[in-house]
């Protein structure tokens, strides 16, 4: 069964893949994360692995289209921000 584009879809709601639409380095994700919980992660360096991906980021075209919402908040007080809902959430 061949799907349309989302823009042709019937469906009553959207899904958005929200970033900042810029890739970054999976460590350059890691250190804010070390930094808001005053922790150091272990890390264990592998060859990539069946399933890695080299690259990743979110293309946030759909979102900027339909909406003409841009996010401008830099990963590090995305991360921050999520650490501290977390920690006020779940204490």
């Amino acid at each position: 069964m061949e799907t349309g584009s989302a823009d042709e879809s019937s469906a009553l709601y959207k899904v958005f893949n929200i970033g900042n639409g810029q890739p970054i380095n999976f460590l350059d994700f890691v250190q804010p994360l070390e930094s808001a919980l005053g922790i150091k992660a272990k890390k264990n360096f592998m060859p990539m692995q069946a399933g890695d991906v080299y690259q990743t980021f979110a293309d946030i075209d759909d979102l900027f289209n339909v909406t003409g919402y841009k996010p401008k908040m830099s990963v590090e007080q995305g991360v921050n921000n999520f650490v501290d809902w977390y920690r006020e959430f779940y204490g």
